[in-house]
């Protein structure tokens, strides 16, 4: 009878258990020892996997493989050995930190950061006094979402380090000092069952890393092409949300969408269009001139989210202009980069916004 030996020996280093070595023997066919082996490796953590080093000993009949481009002489002897490479070991790395945050396309961007890892209130608060001053509104949970979207980010570009993958360093997204340090935050591996899987432990400009990390790159919004076509949600706007236009009350429903288009194409035909950063891409706000263009440097009547699509820009709401805040800030390096009617007006009412209206799921509970 055709015979095949097969001999595993493995080195894995568990994180919580210290080294440990097994050696199985077993009379397996080649197919199954290396289903075997798979089945092994997707058992162990990614860290295990990496180290793992498996060597197969074969023992094949001239009989027992038929196939004709494989050549096996009788008792012949194969060796087998596979050690996963770093940048395979990297990958599965990558998606072991990805996997908790879960899918980007939700309104709910706070809560995916949560869901990666805690993050105390003491760390928030010291980021605060760290950074350059600058109003995060209630309880700094623009703060949180600026986090939220930059580490993130950080992740999908590969720009963090890591130390032995115990420990993961960022840059707070572009926060630095009043001197102009970066700052960084270190996250290391939650010990604690049933949690999330890092948390942050440091916040600060001189972490004790092997390796700094680059900030993220801010992505870019798509180009709006010239003669896209506003398609505006007029039910949503004008009926569901009448009070932000009642100065439109006594204006026929067709001029109120054709004012609508009408200010919006005008705004972008300026470049007065802000990136803006919404359920996990990024696009713009416009600013809606609707009863005055005197001074383009005075707060609008309204802004609008907009969504660009081929040959088409979608609107689906607009918002009073202190609305968008959160979501324009995590779109540039510096607050002040922001116009100053967008700064005046979240100075003037982000104490008064839940942080379901920070985060754009919902309109402001106060208004």
């Amino acid at each position: 009878m055709s015979s095949t030996f097969a001999s595993m020996a493995g080195d894995q280093r568990l994180s919580m258990a210290g080294r440990r070595t097994a050696r199985v023997s077993f009379a397996l066919s080649p197919m199954v020892a290396a289903l075997f082996l798979i089945a092994c490796l997707r058992r162990c953590s990614v860290r295990d996997a990496r180290r793992a080093t498996v060597v197969f000993h074969i023992r094949v009949s001239s009989n027992f493989l038929k196939k004709p481009q494989l050549t096996v002489s009788s008792h012949a002897v194969v060796l087998f050995t596979r050690t996963l490479p770093d940048r395979l070991g990297q990958k599965m790395f990558l998606e072991e930190i990805k996997e908790p945050w879960g899918t980007p396309y939700t309104s709910q961007t706070v809560q995916r950061l949560r869901d990666f890892a805690f993050v105390p209130r003491a760390r928030i608060e010291e980021l605060a006094g760290l950074a350059l001053s600058e109003n995060w509104g209630s309880n700094l949970f623009a703060l949180e979402k600026y986090l939220a979207v930059l580490v993130w980010w950080s992740i999908e570009q590969e720009r963090f380090t890591h130390s032995q993958e115990r420990q993961l360093y960022f840059s707070a997204g572009l926060l630095q000092t009043r001197y102009g340090t970066p700052i960084y935050l270190v996250f290391e591996r939650n010990n604690r069952p049933n949690a999330q899987p890092w948390v942050m432990v440091y916040v600060g400009s001189s972490p004790s890393a092997p390796e700094y990390p680059q900030p993220p790159e801010i992505p870019l919004p798509p180009p709006i092409d010239r003669g896209s076509e506003p398609v505006i949600n007029h039910d949503h706007i004008l009926q569901d949300n009448f009070d932000r236009v009642q100065f439109l009350e006594h204006t026929p429903p067709v001029s109120q969408l054709c004012a609508i288009a009408g200010s919006l194409q005008w705004s972008i035909n300026r470049c007065l269009q802000i990136p803006h950063f919404h359920f996990g891409k990024m696009n713009y706000i416009v600013q809606l001139y609707l009863q005055s263009r005197e001074n383009i440097t005075q707060e609008p009547d309204l802004v609008a989210p907009i969504q660009v699509t081929n040959d088409r820009l979608l609107i689906r709401t607009v918002l009073k202009p202190y609305m968008p805040y959160a979501n324009a800030r995590v779109a540039v390096g510096r607050h002040d980069q922001l116009p100053s009617w967008l700064l005046d007006g979240w100075n003037q009412h982000a104490g008064a916004l839940s942080e379901n209206a920070i985060e754009g799921a919902l309109p402001p509970t106060t208004e």
